[in-house]
């Protein structure tokens, strides 16, 4: 035999499907981890010192455990008060700059309605909405 026909059958021998009966069973486990992810998104609202201001927060979490929402804000003068609606839930900021809004548990992703009143404030207020692990 040449070397031309050796490399043929070998070529034959290799490429011949191995074929399962029909009662033939099999399986194979797959897994995968998927990593926890908790995220708000929504542009900076601006108020003025005009009146109301209105936008939506889109908050995504794919975890089971709590969080909490929170504006961010400049600190208040002791005259000035500026409310948030972040849903259903009304709540006056602090005159921190740090106001707690919402406490959410378990997998979530929605879009939630925001007014500010900030009709009785001095200056401009940037309000900027965060998510934190409880």
């Amino acid at each position: 035999m040449t070397f031309a026909a050796v490399a043929g059958v070998a070529c034959l021998a290799t490429s011949v499907p191995a074929f399962a009966g029909s009662n033939a069973s099999g399986s194979a486990r797959i897994t995968a981890t998927v990593p926890e992810v908790c995220d708000i998104s929504a542009n900076q609202f601006v108020a003025d010192t005009n009146g109301l201001v209105t936008g939506t927060v889109q908050e995504f979490c794919n975890s089971n455990n709590s969080y909490q929402i929170v504006a961010m804000h400049r600190p208040l003068a002791l005259d000035e008060v500026a409310v948030v609606q972040y849903g259903r839930i009304m709540r006056d900021l602090d005159m921190t700059g740090l106001s707690l809004i919402a406490f959410r548990s378990g997998q979530r992703i929605e879009n939630v309605n925001v007014v500010i009143d900030a009709r009785e404030i001095e200056a401009p207020l940037a309000v900027a909405f965060t998510m934190s692990p409880v």
